[in-house]
């Protein structure tokens, strides 16, 4: 294509621009003419803006040619788009760089939000979706991150030990009784932004908890149509379907808990059938579960028709199946989780795992326990108890001051100050020194060597086990703001991270410590990583190397860097929350082809590199990657952590560990 002259590129774009409003005839013409635009001109942001919203209107009306085609060109586009406008403000104008900015970053919130996100991530989320209602006020798009927020907020508050704060969920289903992810946001039935959070586990378990009401008149219909969309718009053929989505299992149960009939048929077959068809295998075991029906070995549940005298045996086969099942239940209890948070694991020279890890509380806002006797107000609760979605809030005595209750209950927090120990025959639980300080303690554990051994990390203090001499504590002092997140000694010298300041030497003040800052003040760094010789920081900006006494940029990020480990050559492997790469010593970083499913940790482990990404664990083979099966006694995703020739799985409540990363066994903590 020769080169277009700008006076040829405007008269594209208005042709585009006006074809664009007719939908659907015209619309694979304008899309055309709009990529001619940014073959020309790639900057060329009202394009941009224009070919981002044409695909908001193909994940309308065909989300199934969306998904599979259409969702990765987008991103690319909303990607440019906020680079383009990372500099427009707030300042009440009306430009297209403000509409431009506002739509990309409401779909980046709603992005963050399909699948769990920490709390870092809600919050980015939070703010993503503030930024874009301050530059344009009311874009239907921002209702998705709108519903995410609430629901993963809810979801966060039920996980600390109130799990009446699902009843949010419900509560929108009432008020929204026909929810579907395939309708535009300014829908009566429009749904998106809560995919994610309507597969969650633990609400899941709270809907199958639920005794469903009765619905009587225009409130049965509009749960029966509700019913017509979890079994039967994924498969419409104006769509364009089948289209993958995670929620129709959360869909189906809350509209149960509300009254729906589950016999209602959808174009004459029942919800079953629909289900096979859309080849929903969980919603599938859903229905056969709510039905009755058995599985047979395959996973299909029956379908021949019975005598009577047929029925009369397989219900009294199925209810003594039933009793054989309660009763391998009873004799088989939980002994692979606790209601403890876990954090980190690290395993001694003599083979004693400690694992770091704690209790949730209320938080500071909310009464007595929680500000005065943060460190000891669980000391009457039995800390090896299996772990539930109530975990054991309500086991906490505390006086609440009824002023400082919000809307939706009490808010918690969990301190990562306690240590459960394994010493090879059974676990105790230790509580780090109380000199640490309120509020907050590092989710990390490292082993500094002598003379510090096991080291952990809270504020302005350090503290040491001295190479299992009884646990001590050394306060740091610093610059203002200071915040200890992460140690390391390297090359004989003791180096500290603040979150605020960035890093520095730990060096000797009287009995304690100070931490002198190498040249400026660099906030955003968030962990420190030492391989073969090489002293790694990394956070917001990306990673950085210690040389000629100072910290180097060796590979800036868009995102923040979440976690570092081994690779081979000298080299590391470093994620983000989208993206992980293998970054050589010198040279060039080179993206790692992974699920885009969120990624949550990394380890190299037996020469391989594992991914926990999505709700899975990947192992990477030389061309492919392989789905490794781990024992899943609690919900949660894991954090990798190589220690004591093992790979170990972190969840939230239990531990797995594999010696040759194939076959993970679970921890038993009784």
């Amino acid at each position: 294509m020769p080169k277009l002259r700008a006076s040829d590129v405007d008269s594209l774009f208005a042709r585009a621009d006006k074809l664009l409003d007719q939908y659907p005839r015209s619309f694979g013409t304008a899309k055309a003419l709009l990529q001619q635009v940014l073959t020309a001109q790639p900057d060329h942001l009202e394009a941009l803006h224009a070919l981002n919203w044409a695909y908001e209107r193909d994940r309308d009306h065909s989300p199934g040619e969306w998904q599979s085609r259409l969702q990765e060109p987008q991103r690319a586009v909303r990607g440019r788009i906020l680079e383009l406008t990372k500099k427009v403000k707030a300042d009440g104008g009306d430009t297209v760089a403000h509409r431009a900015r506002a739509l990309a970053l409401a779909q980046q919130a709603e992005n963050i939000l399909r699948t769990d996100p920490t709390p870092a991530r809600l919050k980015q989320a939070e703010e993503l979706l503030a930024e874009s209602q301050s530059l344009d006020a009311d874009r239907p798009e921002q209702r998705r991150a709108e519903r995410g927020v609430m629901a993963w907020k809810a979801i966060h508050r039920a996980r600390k030990g109130k799990p009446d704060a699902y009843q949010v969920l419900l509560d929108w289903v009432a008020e929204n009784p026909r929810p579907s992810p395939f309708h535009p946001d300014d829908h009566a039935s429009a749904f998106r932004g809560l995919e994610g959070a309507f597969a969650d586990e633990g609400f899941l378990e709270w809907l199958r908890a639920r005794k469903p009401r009765t619905a009587k008149g225009q409130r049965a219909k509009d749960l029966a149509q509700g019913m017509l969309h979890v079994g039967d718009w994924d498969v419409s053929a104006e769509l364009k379907g089948p289209v993958t989505t995670p929620c129709r299992v959360g869909r189906l149960l809350a509209l149960r808990a509300l009254g729906a009939n589950l016999d209602v048929k959808v174009g004459g077959k029942s919800l079953l059938e629909r289900a096979k068809k859309l080849g929903d295998k969980a919603l599938v075991r859903e229905l056969e579960v709510l039905s009755g029906a058995k599985p047979d070995a395959k996973g299909k549940a029956p379908t021949e028709k019975k005598t009577s005298n047929a029925k009369g045996a397989s219900n009294a086969k199925q209810a003594s199946k039933a009793k054989e099942s309660s009763a391998t239940k009873q004799a088989t209890p939980d002994v692979y989780t606790t209601a403890q948070v876990f954090a980190d694991v690290h395993v001694t020279s003599d083979g004693t795992v400690m694992v770091l890890a704690g209790t949730p509380h209320p938080d500071s806002d909310h009464g007595d326990t929680a500000g005065d006797d943060l460190w000891d107000f669980d000391k009457s609760i039995k800390w090896n108890q299996p772990w539930d979605d109530r975990v054991w809030l309500e086991q906490i005595h505390m006086d609440i001051d009824e002023d400082e209750l919000e809307a939706n209950g009490l808010s918690y927090d969990v301190d990562f100050n306690r240590l459960l120990i394994h010493d090879g025959k059974t676990w105790t639980r230790a509580k780090l020194p109380k000199a640490l300080p309120y509020g907050y303690v590092a989710p990390v554990l490292r082993d500094l060597g002598a003379p510090w051994g096991l080291s952990a990390f809270g504020v302005s203090a350090l503290a040491f086990d001295g190479g299992g001499k009884g646990w001590k504590v050394k306060e740091v002092s610093g610059p203002g703001g200071l915040n200890l997140v992460d140690a390391a000694v390297h090359d004989g010298v003791l180096y500290g991270l603040c979150e605020k300041t960035g890093l520095g030497r730990l060096v000797p003040e009287g009995k304690n410590l100070s931490l002198e800052l190498l040249g400026d003040e660099q906030s955003g760094l968030h962990r420190l990583f030492s391989h073969d010789g090489t002293l790694y920081a990394f956070g917001d900006d990306g990673v950085f190397v210690l040389e000629d006494g100072a910290l180097a940029q060796l590979q800036p990020t868009r995102a923040p860097v979440r976690a570092l480990c081994a690779a081979p050559e000298q080299g590391v492997y470093l994620h983000t929350d989208e993206h992980a790469w293998y970054l050589p010593r010198k040279g060039k970083a080179r993206k790692l082809a992974l699920p885009k499913d969120g990624i949550h940790s990394i380890a190299f482990f037996k020469n391989r590199l594992f991914v926990s990404v999505g709700q899975q664990v990947l192992r990477l083979e030389k061309d492919r990657a392989v789905a490794v099966k781990l024992p899943s006694p609690a919900p949660g995703v894991p954090r990798l952590v190589v220690a004591g020739d093992r790979l170990w799985t972190v969840f939230p409540h239990h531990l797995t560990s594999s010696r040759d990363g194939k076959q993970f066994e679970p921890i038993a903590f009784r």
